[in-house]
């Protein structure tokens, strides 16, 4: 399955992925994460849920850059 998602041919932006890491912090008190973005680089440290998303969305291109992309490609 995860083949089949890698090899699909959508026209960049379309796709982003992501790597998430999560471990339990040195004291033992609360999970703590990295999401990293596989194509840029970036990343972005959590905490919590909320974190996460934010750092996700944070990561993500915007909406009208990548429709714009794609009808310059019709």
């Amino acid at each position: 399955m995860l083949d089949t998602f890698l090899e699909r041919t959508d026209p960049p932006g379309r796709n982003q992925l992501f790597i998430v890491r999560v471990w339990l912090d040195d004291d033992a008190i609360e999970w703590r994460g990295k999401a990293r973005c596989v194509t840029s680089g970036q990343a972005r440290d959590f905490n919590d849920w909320q974190s996460l998303i934010a750092g996700l969305q944070a990561m993500l291109p915007p909406i009208k850059t990548i429709k714009r992309a794609h009808k310059r490609k019709r």
